[in-house]
């Protein structure tokens, strides 16, 4: 009777210091949630404001015509164009694109998230990869495949 009683009171304390922690994450998360709320409207308006050329009408060629370039087997790619084109506020600094470096300004422009199935070095299709294409001022600035 005395273990059990033991073993009660143990669990009993143990239960009480994990709701503290509980409660002190949960406010943890909802600050966070809010902190990316809003910087999510923050750049929304920046979105809004900036003045992005449109899109060319001939986007997919050129994102399509960009990709085979960089294939070992460029007949063979297939595209899945799955998401709309979205503008976006692009990294400056960080990438280079073609060979050119940007400056520390802002840079806005579009987004284009598909997928390429293409054949490998050993015939093989490697099923849909993930890329991404990114127009500034109206031209193809950058084709890249994630993790590259």
């Amino acid at each position: 009777m005395f273990r059990v009683l033991l073993v009660l009171i143990f669990a009993i304390g143990l239960a009480g210091c994990m709701g503290s922690g509980v409660q002190e994450m949960q406010a943890r998360h909802a600050d966070h949630k809010a902190q990316q709320q809003e910087r999510r409207a923050n750049l929304v308006k920046r979105i809004a404001e900036a003045d992005i050329p449109p899109l060319p009408k001939n986007w997919k060629q050129q994102v399509e015509a960009g990709v085979r370039a960089s294939l070992r087997d460029p007949d063979s790619a297939r595209f899945l164009f799955v998401e709309t084109p979205s503008p976006s506020e692009l990294a400056p600094g960080i990438q280079k694109w073609g060979r050119e470096e940007v400056d520390g300004t802002t840079i806005f422009g579009w987004r284009i998230y598909f997928g390429v199935n293409a054949k490998n070095a050993y015939g093989g299709y490697t099923g849909n990869q993930p890329w991404e294409a990114i127009f500034v001022d109206g031209r193809l600035r950058d084709v890249s495949a994630f993790g590259r």
